[in-house]
C-alpha cells in the first residue's frame, strides 16, 4: 500500500493532490521446454486520487485495474515479452460545493505491451518494445477552469498513448551503454477552445543515450544525454497546431539538448554520497501561428548523503537545486524574471527501516 500527498499552499490556492495505492501481484516460473523458460505475473490494482484546488474544487478519482505480464526466454538469447491491462474509471466532481455531472468519456481503457530483445554477442542486445498507455490528466479540473464540465467539448477524455521504441545495450566490465529512439502517440491532450476542451494528437520523437560505469569498487558515475527530435500537435479538425498544446499563446518548450549526469561515493559500507546535475542547453516555443519564443537554459545540482546506523535503518539527507535555480527553463531571453515567491534550494531529511 502506498500513500502520496503533495500540497501547494502559495498565494491560498488550497491545491493539493493525495494518492492512495494499493496492489497485489502473483509472479509465475515454469520451465516450458528444453531451453524455453517463462515468467510472468498476474495481479490488481486499486488507486484512489483525492484532488483539491483554488478552494473550489474537490474531486476523487478512483482507478482500478487487473493487469497481466509474461515473458517468454529461448536459450537465454531471445527474450518475449507481452502484457495486458484493464483499467476502469469513475469519476466524482465536486465545484464550490456542488456536485457535477460526470462528462468522463471511456469508463475503462485496454492497454498492451509487446517486445523483443536478443543478444546478438555476449555483451551486445537488441530490443524492440510497443506499448500502450494512458494519462488520466485530471488537472484539467480548475486549470481549465470549468471547461471539463462542458459538454460541448470533449469533457474528461482519457488522454492514451502509443510508445514505439528500438534499443542497444553494449554492456563491459563495471559499466554499460544504451541507445534508444522512441516515438509516443498521445491521443485525447486536452486543449481549450472556444470555452471547451477540444481532444488533441500529440506527436513526439526522441533519442536517449545513457552510460554508467564503475571507476572504483568505491566510485561510481553515470551520465545521459536527451533530444526531443521533433513534436507535431494535431488538432480534432485536423489543423496543425504546432508545439502550442493547451491554449493559444502558451507552446510547449522544446528542449534543444538536455544532459545529466550523477556520481556516487561510497566510502565504506556505511557511508554513501552523491552529486547529481542536470543542464539544459535551452527551449525553442514554437506556438500555432509558427511565432518562436526561445528560452534560456539552465543548470541544476543536487548533492545527498546517506549513513546506515544498522544494515536495515539508514538516515538520508540531500540538498536539492544548490544553485538554487528559479525558472527552469521558462525565462524568455532577454526579458528580466520575477522569481518572487517561486520554489527555490530545497532540503530534505528522511530515513529507510527495513522490517
Amino acid at each position: 500500500m502506498l500513500f502520496r500527498s503533495s500540497l501547494w499552499p502559495a498565494r491560498g490556492r488550497d491545491r493539493s493532490v493525495d494518492n492512495t495505492i494499493g496492489f497485489i501481484e502473483h509472479y509465475l516460473t515454469a520451465r516450458i521446454a528444453d531451453g524455453v523458460a517463462y515468467d510472468g505475473s498476474i495481479g490488481a490494482e486499486y488507486k484512489h486520487t483525492d484532488y483539491r484546488r483554488d478552494n473550489a474544487w474537490d474531486a476523487d478519482f478512483d482507478d482500478a485495474a487487473l493487469k497481466s505480464r509474461n515473458a517468454l526466454t529461448f536459450g537465454g538469447n531471445l527474450t518475449l515479452t507481452g502484457g495486458l491491462r484493464y483499467t476502469h474509471f469513475s469519476n466524482e466532481i465536486v465545484l464550490n460545493g456542488v456536485e457535477q455531472p460526470d462528462t468522463l468519456k471511456d469508463d475503462g481503457v485496454w492497454s498492451y505491451e509487446l517486445g523483443a530483445s536478443y543478444s546478438v554477442l555476449e555483451n551486445t542486445r537488441l530490443r524492440a518494445s510497443v506499448a500502450t498507455g494512458y494519462n488520466r490528466f485530471f488537472e484539467k479540473y480548475g486549470n481549465f477552469g470549468s471547461m471539463a464540465l462542458n459538454t460541448a467539448g470533449a469533457g474528461d477524455d482519457i488522454v492514451e498513448s502509443r510508445t514505439l521504441e528500438v534499443g542497444v545495450r553494449q554492456g563491459w566490465t563495471g559499466g554499460w551503454f544504451d541507445a534508444a529512439l522512441y516515438n509516443i502517440v498521445q491521443d485525447g491532450v486536452p486543449r481549450q477552445r472556444n470555452g471547451a476542451i477540444e481532444s488533441v494528437e500529440v506527436d513526439q520523437t526522441g533519442l536517449e543515450l545513457e552510460v554508467a560505469a564503475d571507476i572504483t569498487p568505491q566510485v561510481s558515475v553515470s551520465a545521459g544525454y536527451m533530444r526531443v527530435i521533433d513534436l507535431t500537435t494535431t488538432g480534432a479538425d485536423g489543423r496543425t497546431l504546432n508545439g502550442s498544446i493547451y491554449w493559444d499563446g502558451q507552446a510547449a518548450s522544446v528542449p534543444e539538448n538536455q544532459f545529466n549526469a550523477r556520481i556516487t561515493y561510497r566510502p565504506g559500507e556505511d557511508w554513501n554520497l552523491w552529486a547529481a546535475t542536470y543542464y539544459s542547453t535551452g527551449y525553442e516555443a514554437v506556438n500555432q501561428n509558427g511565432a518562436v519564443v526561445e528560452r534560456d537554459g539552465f543548470l541544476r545540482l543536487d548533492l545527498g548523503v546517506g549513513y546506515w546506523i544498522k544494515p536495515e535503518w539508514a538516515v538520508r539527507l540531500r540538498v536539492e537545486n544548490v544553485l538554487d535555480e528559479r525558472d527552469f527553463g521558462s525565462t524568455v531571453k532577454g526579458v528580466t524574471v520575477n522569481d518572487e515567491g517561486k520554489l527555490g534550494r530545497v532540503f530534505w531529511v528522511g530515513t529507510d527501516y527495513v522490517f
